[in-house]
């Protein structure tokens, strides 16, 4: 399930940035007078735990809402993708749900105390881009009822295979169109120094991490999680502070 809950968000940010109608926004004059460079983003933050689904509202509206802790740590995660210039933030609990096959997809991007909890919370992300995907045009309604009738068809045979005790996850990564084009870019150089960088940065050794984040930027000089920790790391001038404990609030 685990697995599922992720490989559902990869689809979806496949096809939001496959999109021939979201492709229409960035060419708005008016938009672009706005926000430069204007295009369509969404961020994701996934984690795992209980809630409580209630209803709230008035009797002229009502909406469907769920409370928990564990809900505002997915908000918090979400609304963090910003500041790691990622689409995904995925808390170490449902991390260490994934399947190993899922788990190759992701790295970790830092360990903090997010607001409202006492406890470090390891954070991961997604290594996947937009890059490579293209564009197909949908010309008329035809091709898109096929399409849902293929995802409907698709969907119960998920939730037979579920029923029956199945395993599902590692198949559904291994055979997916979408998987292959949106990790593609990343490169398998550049992530060895990049995790080099974040075990020494977690381990308070900032100088290494400096060191090895100077590297990988040679090869990706605007990857978002990098840019990050270098930067806090720099308000430091690269030295751990004195009750570095591996995380920082």
């Amino acid at each position: 399930m685990a697995d599922l809950s992720f490989f559902s968000f990869l689809k979806v940010f496949a096809e939001l940035n496959r999109s021939e109608i979201l492709r229409e926004y960035p060419k708005n004059q008016l938009l672009n007078e706005r926000i430069p460079h204007y295009k369509v983003r969404m961020g994701y933050g996934l984690h795992f735990g209980w809630a409580i689904e209630g209803a709230i509202g008035s009797p002229k509206k009502v909406d469907a809402s769920y409370l928990s802790p564990h809900v505002n740590v997915a908000a918090r995660l979400e609304g963090a993708t910003k500041e790691y210039g990622v689409p995904f933030l995925l808390s170490g609990e449902i991390y260490d749900l994934f399947s190993p096959e899922l788990k190759s997809f992701a790295r970790l991007v830092d360990v903090t105390c997010i607001k409202g909890s006492d406890e470090p919370e390891r954070m991961y992300t997604a290594n996947v881009s937009d890059k490579a995907l293209k564009f197909p045009k949908t010309d008329n309604l035809v091709q898109e009822l096929d399409q849902a009738k293929r995802i409907y068809s698709f969907k119960r045979i998920l939730k037979g295979s579920m029923l029956k005790g199945n395993s599902v996850g590692p198949s559904l990564f291994e055979y997916d169109k979408d998987i292959p084009i949106i990790t593609c870019y990343i490169q398998d150089d550049f992530l060895k120094l990049y995790n080099i960088a974040m075990k020494a940065y977690v381990q308070g050794d900032w100088k290494m991490a400096k060191d090895h984040f100077t590297k990988a930027f040679e090869l990706d000089p605007k990857d978002g999680p990098s840019c990050c920790i270098y930067n806090i790391m720099k308000t430091y001038n690269f030295i751990a502070p004195s009750d570095w404990k591996g995380y920082r609030i």
